[in-house]
């Protein structure tokens, strides 16, 4: 009896929804208080591709990423031919469980598909609740497509051919009317040319004496990196030398009433020349364990906390020195979002802590490559600077980048995404 008052909570809900992102929030969240699962994602139909919309919880992720790619690629197997509301999904290497439930009207055919992770495979009880949500949810989802739909359209098409003629004559004007091309990407304020402190060899940052933000001058210590092993080992190297010197002088010794024992002695020194190398590069090691800064500048890097007792490697970064006065812009492109960009192109960025004071700068380089960001994106790099070699702005800061590109036509502006998205779904 609880179930079924909470299937009919879920259609109360589902029809007191004020809009459709409302809708699709109730379905990835709400349906967990009466059919549990680990994990759900919404897709919705879009002409002959889906698209990830909304994932359970707080979850973020990248709707282009590796996951989303997996969960459409599995739907779309189980859409082939003829299939029903609940399809449940075979258990792969991991042992994840669960269910594709599809949401379909006879007028709209598939409207969208819910994706459910659970711990365990559903049981017929379980199977019966979820199809009928589904009838529930692809209704609700039905009525705000209708909404949605512009009224205008449909008169037009009910109109006479002299209306039809103006429309379609007005569309070609819109179409061939010249625009410029602009990509709109997230940026970043970054350093110019500056001085990146990396660790001297693998060990622990033992302390740090700046804090983010802190000027320094060159010769300034940055950080102190744990150095008792070294000091172990430069001890050790010593004995061993002391060691190796006093086998070498009792065998002298011994060489002048035994000529025949001189033959190890050779032996014996080139020993004592492999400890002190041994000796001088822990001594070294010793000495780069305190790094300090090679320039004036200000010291850029995430927190003496998070700094404070990491493991680190050779080569590593750990913090940069660069000169406040000297900043460029980073403008993230997405792989989708690239278009042609000319030399010295415009660029317009708002930053976030002036969103309404608008800058004007020029590419200086556009990356060759995409590469991947720590947030999972892959994105070209593109570098800009201001015409009269100004500061951009305060290192760290960020906003949003319009970058200028060459003149097109407004057809081909507002097709080319949708173009690419097609080829891409068709595989050519």
């Amino acid at each position: 009896m609880d179930k079924l008052f909470i299937l009919l909570e879920l259609q109360a809900r589902a029809q007191a929804a004020s809009s459709r992102a409302a809708l699709v929030h109730v379905i990835v969240n709400e349906t967990m208080k009466i059919v549990p699962y680990t994990q759900a994602v919404f897709l919705g139909q879009e002409a002959l591709s889906l698209r990830v919309e909304r994932v359970s919880g707080n979850a973020s992720f990248d709707p282009q990423g590796a996951y989303a790619a997996d969960v459409k690629k599995k739907i779309k197997a189980a859409m082939t031919g003829e299939h029903s509301v609940f399809v449940p999904l075979i258990p792969a290497a991991q042992g994840t469980h669960g269910a594709i439930l599809f949401f379909r009207t006879a007028e709209e055919g598939d409207i969208g598909a819910l994706w459910l992770e659970s711990e365990s495979a559903y049981n017929e009880a379980e199977r019966r609740i979820l199809e009928e949500l589904a009838a529930i949810y692809a209704q609700g989802l039905a009525l705000w497509h209708l909404r949605t739909r512009v009224p205008w359209m449909r008169s037009l098409g009910r109109g006479g051919s002299k209306w039809r003629k103006f429309a379609l004559a007005g569309a070609v004007i819109l179409a061939l009317m010249p625009v410029r091309m602009t990509v709109r990407a997230p940026a970043e304020i970054v350093a110019k040319d500056a001085d990146i402190i990396t660790a001297p060899f693998d060990g622990m940052v033992d302390k740090v004496e700046v804090e983010p933000g802190d000027r320094v001058k060159a010769g300034d210590t940055l950080v102190t990196m744990e150095d008792q092993s070294l000091q172990a080992q430069s001890e050790m190297a010593e004995q061993d030398i002391l060691m190796a010197q006093s086998a070498l002088s009792r065998r002298q010794r011994e060489s002048l009433a035994s000529p025949d024992k001189k033959s190890n002695l050779s032996e014996l020194q080139e020993e004592i020349k492999s400890r002190r190398i041994a000796l001088d590069y822990a001594r070294s090691l010793q000495e780069r364990s305190v790094i300090t800064a090679k320039e004036d500048g200000v010291a850029v890097f995430s927190g003496s906390q998070a700094l404070k007792g990491k493991p680190v490697h050779a080569g590593e970064k750990i913090m940069a020195i660069a000169n406040p006065e000297k900043t460029e812009l980073q403008i993230r492109i997405p792989v989708d979002s690239m278009t042609a960009i000319p030399e010295k192109a415009g660029v317009q960025y708002f930053l976030n802590v002036s969103p309404f004071a608008g800058r004007k700068a020029y590419v200086r380089s556009v990356g060759y490559q995409a590469s991947v960001d720590a947030d999972g994106m892959m994105t070209y790099k593109v570098m800009a600077v201001l015409p009269d070699g100004a500061s951009a702005g305060r290192i760290g800061w960020k906003g949003t980048a319009r970058i200028h590109g060459n003149w097109t036509v407004l057809g081909y502006a507002l097709l080319r995404r949708p173009v690419i998205a097609l080829r891409n779904l068709a595989g050519i």
